[in-house]
């Protein structure tokens, strides 16, 4: 596993192995699955003949919505830093969730799951979930070795996935 920092961002500290290839993957199988149940086959979406529109429409639409100011914000705060001494982040979207920038796919894969009710791609959503909190752990124990306690306190403070759950 790469435990070498980003070459561009050193205040990085790094990420899984299958991370980056993972995320692709989960990518391209959601929008495959999603693509052809809701728009060609229609054989796992029908449970939208049981929740109107007016119901998915605005809970999707909230949660796409977040799903692009995680990403958003999570970038600007990470990518658009200066070299500065590396440090835990601990302001922006980082005092909501530890893992803004997986968190955002995740929400975003629900949003197009619950708008559409494909019942196909909530499998791939759960699987996509898996996923992301194999590789979330496995960089948690990076920045446990990096920052020791001061990470082991940022953990204690911060929920890994649901925000404003502690």
């Amino acid at each position: 596993m790469d435990k070498k920092p980003h070459s561009k961002h050193k205040h990085l500290t790094g990420e899984h192995k299958f991370g980056d290839i993972g995320q692709i993957i989960i990518f391209i199988v959601f929008a495959g699955v999603w693509i052809t149940d809701v728009f060609i086959f229609h054989y796992f979406d029908f449970l939208v003949e049981y929740v109107p529109i007016y119901v998915r429409a605005p809970i999707a639409l909230a949660i796409l919505f977040y799903s692009v100011y995680l990403i958003l914000a999570s970038h600007k705060l990470i990518f658009n830093e200066n070299d500065n001494e590396p440090t835990v982040v601990r302001q922006g979207v980082y005092l909501q969730v530890r893992h803004p920038m997986y968190l955002s796919s995740l929400t975003l894969y629900l949003g197009l799951t619950l708008y559409t009710l494909s019942i196909c791609s909530a499998i791939i959503f759960i699987a996509g979930f898996i996923f992301y909190h194999q590789i979330a752990s496995y960089e948690e124990k990076l920045l446990i070795e990096r920052f020791g306690d001061e990470y082991r306190k940022y953990q204690s403070e911060v929920p890994m996935w649901v925000p404003w759950t502690k």
